[in-house]
């Protein structure tokens, strides 16, 4: 992972190269070429995406070898095999991509054309019928985590099957068709092929954006390994910490249900939930921002009222006969969803824009970020998927690949900061000066001992992709410009910071620290520029002296215990203490230990990466040696007793 210089993950500029035309993609890696080598040249050509064609692209191919033919001639021998190996790995990573299409099309073939006309609404079905007999399954505490596991699977999986559809040219069709069950078996199976694209997906993904060795074929199988470990854990670490932190408030919801009959008591108590997550997301207390001129907490809303419709179909379609869209599914024209919009409250301008941002079409990431799927002219909701949907995940998945505009500055986000430094008696304070025309502001800076912290608070939705954390990577890269500017300003003028922060004349500032704290969540310590970055939920667990915990659920029981093995958190804060945790935040330091690198195995090829081989999750009695050993290092062992 090199912050140093981040353009792998400045793909939109790259893609917006390409979308200019030929001469314009040429012209601007020529003189890349010529200012900064070949070996950026290749990393911009990787992180376009031109290099691999997914759907036999003929368009962006072409672009592909005509800049190939171009640099060729233009550059030495050595540079030459460099070029010449970036063609080898694109053409063996589109190879494994056509067998895969050659697999999964041989499977769907044995349907009939008349059955094949209608795989869209089979899968609809087939989707449902499946996530539905999930929901059924009373036995929480012992099939939770896979139960889980099956439901985020088949959910990721949908997405990627119906672009599939939309590439192929399949008719989304049939709203009011009888499918067979046995058509149903088949086509289920397009979540295993799903599943299995993900995990190429996934692959493809990093090595566009780092770096992947792609190894000699042993046993007639090419090996991919992950070779920027840091890349690699910084993005699952990140995802494991925010969904663990999510977990964490759920904990105590799931202790109250654990016992009951239904999942569904378990739904509404997580639905208490919905707004505290959405803060969390969106790094706003007050979601009064707006994202396509719509508040955040109308966003909330409007997504709200679709799982709400959902509830209320399964609650009144607990025996369903006949496998029809309308049977299983809810299925309504766009202008009967207007309708129950503007019931509850929305605008016919605001409904427009939030029914096409709903829409599932072959830019979306997958079908929570837009669950409406429109078959004839009916627009049709998946309940089962729903019911447990989290609106603010979907939504700041959805606005993250619109790549909207999701800047906020968050002032509750600085409130909660100077809090923390309040409670703990910090002195600090907000810095700004004008010079002329130009401004220099500090969001927050802070005295210890000696010294000076300038703190730049930034409010970032929490990304999941691979691709969407490399180009939040590079957000933060592009921010530590901003609290540098602003920091050698006002350490080159002390007597600002100590007329601010009301330090007296005679005060001597020893050294000059610069943090940026973003509310999502970092996956590993990163320095970058001089500047510290941190996410908040950390930062403001040290401020409080709250070390990582270890949460246990058994029998409607909820445990927390907190760790002793870390000295950050032991007495008052201090110039080391910070500098110490900023270095190696306690959180990364301990979910890193429950990853390590595996070998995957997969029909058409195998990857070296790091996996999870530990759970952050009990429920019940599910604690194995494994797990044991690991929990030990970190917390006391009284208490897995």
């Amino acid at each position: 992972m090199n912050l140093l210089d981040p353009d792998n993950y400045n793909f939109y500029k790259f893609e917006n190269e390409i979308k200019k035309g030929f001469d314009n993609i040429l012209a601007y890696l020529l003189s890349i070429l010529e200012s900064q080598g070949i070996d950026k040249v290749i990393s911009i050509i990787k992180a376009s995406g031109i290099a691999v064609s997914f759907y036999e692209d003929t368009k962006n191919k072409e672009i592909f070898n005509k800049i190939i033919d171009t640099l060729l001639p233009l550059i030495k021998d050595d540079e030459k095999r460099k070029v010449n190996n970036l063609i080898t790995e694109s053409e063996i990573i589109e190879d494994i991509i056509a067998k895969f299409n050659q697999m999964r099309s041989a499977y769907f073939d044995k349907l009939g054309k008349e059955v094949d006309k209608y795989q869209v609404v089979s899968y609809l079905l087939s989707l449902e019928r499946y996530l539905y007999g999930l929901s059924g399954n009373t036995d929480k505490s012992k099939n939770f985590n896979l139960k889980v596991a099956l439901r985020d699977s088949a959910i990721e999986s949908t997405g990627m099957i119906l672009k599939f559809f939309m590439f192929n040219n399949y008719e989304f069709c049939g709203s009011n068709k009888f499918i067979e069950a046995q058509y149903l078996d088949i086509s289920s199976k397009h979540i295993f092929f799903s599943t299995y694209w993900n995990e190429i997906n996934d692959m493809i993904e990093y090595w566009k954006y780092s770096k992947v060795n792609i190894l000699g074929e042993i046993h007639n199988k090419i090996t991919f390994e992950i070779s920027d470990n840091e890349f690699e854990l910084n993005n699952i670490i990140s995802n494991e910490r925010f969904v663990n932190l999510r977990e964490g408030w759920q904990m105590s919801a799931v202790g109250k249900v654990l016992n009951k009959e239904s999942d569904y008591e378990l739904s509404d108590e997580l639905e208490k939930l919905t707004y505290l997550f959405s803060t969390l997301y969106f790094g706003t207390p007050t979601l009064e921002e707006k994202v396509e001129n719509i508040k955040l907490s109308k966003w909330i809303k409007a997504y709200q009222l679709l799982i709400n419709e959902c509830k209320r179909f399964l609650a009144t379609h607990a025996r369903r006969n006949g496998y029809r869209i309308k049977n299983y599914c809810i299925s309504k024209t766009k202008k009967m969803w207007k309708e129950l919009y503007l019931k509850n409250g929305f605008s016919n301008i605001e409904f427009e824009s939030i029914f096409n941002i709903f829409t599932f079409n072959n830019k979306s990431q997958d079908i929570l970020d837009c669950p409406l799927i429109k078959v004839d002219d009916q627009f049709v909701l998946i309940p089962s998927l729903m019911i447990y949907a989290d609106p603010a995940r979907a939504l700041s998945s959805n606005f993250l690949t619109r790549n909207s505009k999701l800047n906020f500055k968050g002032k509750g986000f600085e409130d909660r900061l100077k809090a923390g430094f309040k409670i703990n008696k910090i002195k600090y304070s907000s810095l700004y000066k004008r010079v002329n025309d130009t401004e220099y502001e500090c969001d927050v800076a802070f005295v210890m001992e000696n010294d000076i912290f300038f703190v730049e608070c930034k409010a970032h939705v929490q990304p999941y992709t691979t691709r969407q954390h490399a180009n939040h990577l590079f957000k933060l890269y592009k921010e530590t410009a901003q609290i540098n500017r602003i920091a050698d300003f006002f350490s080159n003028n002390p007597t600002l910071i100590k007329e601010q922060l009301t330090l007296d004349n005679d005060f001597q500032i020893e050294n000059y620290h610069r943090i940026l704290i973003t509310t999502s969540m970092i996956g590993r310590p990163l320095e970058v520029n001089g500047v510290y970055i941190i996410d908040e939920s950390s930062f403001n667990m040290f401020l409080s002296r709250t070390p990582p915990s270890l949460m246990l659920i058994n029998e409607g029981a909820f445990k927390q215990h907190f760790t002793q093995k870390f000295d950050v958190y032991h007495g008052s804060i201090t110039v080391n203490k910070i500098i110490d945790f900023l270095k190696s935040p306690p959180q990364i330091e301990i979910l890193k230990s429950f990853y390590s690198k595996r070998v995957m195995k997969l029909d058409l090829f195998d990857i070296c990466r790091h996996a999870k081989t530990n759970k952050t999750v009990y429920m019940g009695n599910e604690i194995n040696d494994l797990d044991e050993d690991l929990l030990n290092k970190y917390y006391s062992e009284q208490i897995l007793k």
